[in-house]
């Protein structure tokens, strides 16, 4: 199928149209942890101005989950059914909006539900990123791109816990969520301008961009390979297996990684500016580790 708006350019680039949607993937991710994580460093600040003791801090933390959790299929089949860009832009908006909305809380009962609503726009993200990455990168590549936009998977919380607690001590916790709902208004904005569900209405995309698609398009065609049921899917063990390998695993990551700056400072009698940098640290080194997987 041709296409009216791609470059005709078909002279190789070292930058691909590809790389710029991947690039707004990247930072799409990187606002969200940001978003999410701050928490983890406010958490001891908001426990002491509501009088929380740690069970109602627990809750805190779970109600987000529960949000996310429960709009993880929700957002992939909205980006099946209403394209990837769409849903991406709103679930950013959305998030970004109740990112800010929660510096302006004064009640446990108000956080909880500001929390689960923020998890709700932030579990519409994964599955129209993940759809993204695979319209526009090849087989080939598809790898090092999925490597690259989960290096915010650690990446996100060193950043948090560092401008988090620079943050904090320098305006309080409360303009920590404040301030981060703006760069989230910015990513969606540059997301709708620069991305496509179609790579061939891409303007930035070359000839030989969208050639190289339509070559492995027609490969794939070629091998009938019949297209699965969403119950034959659900039939498939590997699918349940790596389903188990990621629960258990996420339990133990953000079992951890929820209350190690509470545990730094309330335990460990860090300061801030300390607990920022010593529960950045693991992040860093976890960047480095999954980029070279």
């Amino acid at each position: 199928m041709s296409n009216l708006h791609a470059s005709t350019d078909s002279s190789p680039s070292f930058w691909k149209a590809r790389y710029t949607v991947l690039l707004f993937l990247w930072m799409g991710w990187m606002v969200s942890f940001l978003d999410r994580m701050v928490m983890n460093i406010s958490l001891p600040f908001i426990g002491a101005e509501f009088e929380l003791d740690k069970l109602q801090q627990g809750w805190i933390i779970s109600a987000f989950f529960i949000g996310y959790a429960g709009f993880q299929i929700p957002g992939g089949y909205l980006s099946d059914r209403f394209g990837a860009r769409r849903v991406m832009v709103i679930s950013i908006i959305w998030w970004s909006i109740f990112t800010s909305l929660t510096g302006f809380v004064t009640s446990l009962s108000v956080l909880l539900i500001v929390r689960v609503l923020f998890g709700i726009g932030e579990g519409c993200f994964p599955g129209s990123s993940w759809k993204t990455i695979s319209t526009y990168f090849p087989a080939k590549e598809r790898g090092r791109a999925t490597a690259i936009q989960s290096s915010v998977n650690t990446l996100g919380p060193a950043m948090a816990a560092i401008v988090a607690a620079s943050i904090i001590g320098w305006l309080g916790w409360k303009m920590v969520f404040i301030l981060l709902g703006i760069p989230g208004l910015l990513v969606a904005l540059g997301m709708y301008i620069y991305c496509r569900d179609d790579p061939k209405d891409n303007p930035q995309m070359t000839y030989a961009e969208i050639k190289e698609l339509e070559v492995e398009d027609n490969i794939e065609n070629k091998t009938n390979t019949p297209k699965l049921s969403l119950g034959q899917i659900l039939k498939i063990p590997a699918l349940w297996q790596m389903a188990a390998v990621w629960f258990l695993f996420d339990i133990t990551f953000w079992g951890f990684n929820s209350w190690i700056p509470s545990y730094l400072m309330e335990v460990r009698g860090l300061s801030l500016a300390k607990t920022g940098v010593m529960a950045a640290i693991p992040f860093l080194f976890g960047a480095v580790g999954t980029l070279i997987g």
